[in-house]
């Protein structure tokens, strides 16, 4: 089976600078050297999709902060497919909030953030611009920390996107390495990948806690 290969279009420096890191340190083979007339390549990646002729795929990519996104998506047409089937989104809440995308299995990405809003932000663009048939966000409930952040995920209205809350008892403590493999991540985000796994309670409204408790009550 012949390689995967992408091809990369990019006029603007930072753009371009931020694709390549991200296609490196994600081990997608990328080539700049194709005919931008007969690309010759499964798919392209560009900045410039006006400028591609012929039937090749593109994939637009119009600011730095799209390239994690976009090579993601890249990685997705190489199997064959153009979004996931599952997604799944953990938050280990605390001082120092654990942050956690799952792509059908495979990490993807893992943050610490030190305050709500960075958080949701974060959220936000990750299912603003990651294809899925399904999402879960999965908050751990521990501590006091989880409430705020539950309250600001809950205002994030978008189709096929569930809330659970995850009893943190029933967590793992241990490295997943299936997932994580030879990735070096932080403490907390080890954690939200753990919290990520575990199915919880779904919850909705203002009464997400008040559903959670009744919900661990009657088990």
């Amino acid at each position: 089976m012949a390689k995967f290969v992408v091809g990369v279009y990019v006029e603007n420096p930072e753009i371009f600078s931020s694709l390549v890191k991200i296609l490196k340190r994600k081990k997608v083979t990328f080539t700049l050297n194709f005919d931008i007339e007969k690309p010759g390549t499964e798919l392209v990646i560009t900045d410039s999709p006006w400028k591609i002729k012929g039937n090749t795929k593109i994939l637009v990519i119009s600011k730095p902060s799209e390239a994690e996104y976009v090579v993601e998506r890249a990685i997705l047409a190489s199997r064959g497919a153009y979004m996931f089937n599952s997604l799944l989104i953990g938050v280990d809440p605390g001082e120092n909030i654990g942050f956690a995308v799952i792509g059908d299995g495979e990490f993807i990405k893992g943050k610490v953030f030190r305050n709500i809003k960075d958080l949701i932000s974060e959220v936000k663009s990750v299912i603003d611009n990651l294809l899925f048939i399904k999402c879960r966000i999965r908050i751990g409930f521990r501590n006091q920390y989880f409430k705020k952040i539950l309250a600001e995920i809950l205002k994030i209205e978008k189709p096929n996107v569930i809330v659970e809350l995850v009893d943190e008892k029933t967590v793992s403590r241990t490295i997943p390495k299936l997932v994580l493999k030879t990735t070096k991540v932080p403490r907390d985000v080890v954690s939200a990948v753990n919290i990520a796994f575990v199915k919880g309670v779904e919850v909705s409204g203002n009464a997400a806690e008040d559903h959670y408790l009744k919900e661990k009550h009657s088990a």
